[in-house]
């Protein structure tokens, strides 16, 4: 196994959250790596339809504050991180699509390692893909998926 020097570790802060974070602690210690954690939240459908034109007829309480939504979340991301041991300065909230948001960043901050969660979803929800099978068909570095044991 190679040294891994910077990981990106994505949470969605769902079920599981907890076992990704402990793994990458680990991985962490032996590799002495930089680490990030990232979060991607889809955009709203109503943000779309603003985007086109039809922003007029969309109710105001449809729209999100962005910033707002990262002024809560990353106070939580970086407590999360204290807890696990890993460093806080790292976290980072983005939005749109999880698997572009999740490789961006790994490309932007020259990862060596993506340590995501797989929930192994089974019927539909195979069909309809996973973040994490996105991310390790589409990333230029390694990937390991923790099986999430809900």
């Amino acid at each position: 196994m190679s040294s891994y020097k910077t990981l990106v570790i994505a949470s969605d802060l769902e079920g599981g959250y907890e076992q990704i974070l402990s793994k990458a602690a680990d991985l962490m210690k032996e590799y002495q790596s930089r680490v990030i954690i990232v979060n991607v939240g889809h955009f709203p459908v109503p943000t779309y339809v603003g985007t086109y034109g039809s922003g007029l007829y969309v109710p105001k309480e449809f729209y999100f504050d962005y910033n707002e939504i990262q002024a809560r979340l990353v106070p939580e991301l970086e407590g999360l991180a204290k807890e696990y041991g890993l460093p806080a300065d790292g976290v980072r909230v983005e939005f749109g699509h999880p698997v572009d948001g999740i490789l961006n960043v790994a490309e932007k901050k020259a990862a060596d390692l993506i340590v995501i969660g797989s929930h192994g979803k089974h019927g539909i929800g195979l069909l309809l893909g996973s973040t994490a099978n996105g991310v390790l068909h589409r990333a230029k570095c390694d990937v390991l998926a923790v099986r999430i044991h809900e």
